[in-house]
């Protein structure tokens, strides 16, 4: 914080997902299931755009034969009434957290609010990146020692093969769930988005900014 200038405050990683969300028995069914396996749980969730959505294909055919478990989120009309291996659930949406909380990896594009969610609940990722805001969060987690990433400049860049050797990689580096817990450790320290309300309300009444340090 001592580089950044004084009217800079961090709020966390202000992730938010309706509280009372429908329950889903299938979901919850499913994930007893995966528990019960004492298999690795991945969840993968390309970038909403389906433009860099094309690399589901070759994380189906990378993990279609691993002992393993996979929830996706697809936003892709029809995707839940497509054929997928019998390990794998495949939803429009699934609510991060509660696959999180249980999961040994994730699979992204290296978007920001799936990046924060694994960190939030210590868990590294394998991100596959394309473009856009995927490369510099790529890079900072990657730094951390909590992702392995592979990027995607070509459609040659990415191969059901070089998938399933970060997947196996990430499962045998304990060090990259150990470095997301203390990004995780990081985050809790900070104020949060409550805060940065309180914060915006005594900007409104106040008319001028508040030096950090009469800020907690």
């Amino acid at each position: 914080m001592a580089s950044l200038p004084e009217r800079v405050r961090l709020v966390g990683d202000c992730l938010w997902e309706p509280p009372e969300a429908p329950p889903d028995p299938a979901l919850e069914q499913w994930l007893q299931e995966a528990r019960a396996s004492g298999l690795p749980l991945f969840y993968v969730q390309p970038a909403r755009d389906l433009e860099f959505c094309d690399f589901w294909p070759l994380v189906v055919e990378a993990l279609k034969d691993m002992p393993a478990r996979v929830v996706a989120a697809i936003r892709k009309p029809g995707v839940e009434e497509e054929q997928f291996p019998p390990h794998f659930l495949v939803r429009r949406h699934v609510p991060q957290s509660s696959i999180l909380r249980q999961a040994h990896g994730i699979i992204a594009s290296g978007t920001t609010t799936v990046v924060l969610g694994a960190l939030t609940h210590s868990v590294p990722a394998l991100l596959l990146v394309a473009g856009g805001e995927q490369f510099s969060t790529s890079e900072r987690c990657r730094r951390a020692g909590a992702a392995l990433s592979l990027l995607r400049r070509s459609d040659d860049d990415l191969t059901p093969r070089s998938i399933r050797a970060a997947v196996e990689e990430l499962l045998a580096t304990p060090s990259l769930a150990r470095n997301a817990g203390r990004l995780r450790e990081a985050l809790a320290q900070v104020d949060g988005p409550a805060r940065a309300a309180d914060l915006l309300e005594e900007l409104g009444h106040l008319r001028q900014r508040m030096p950090r340090a009469n800020a907690s």
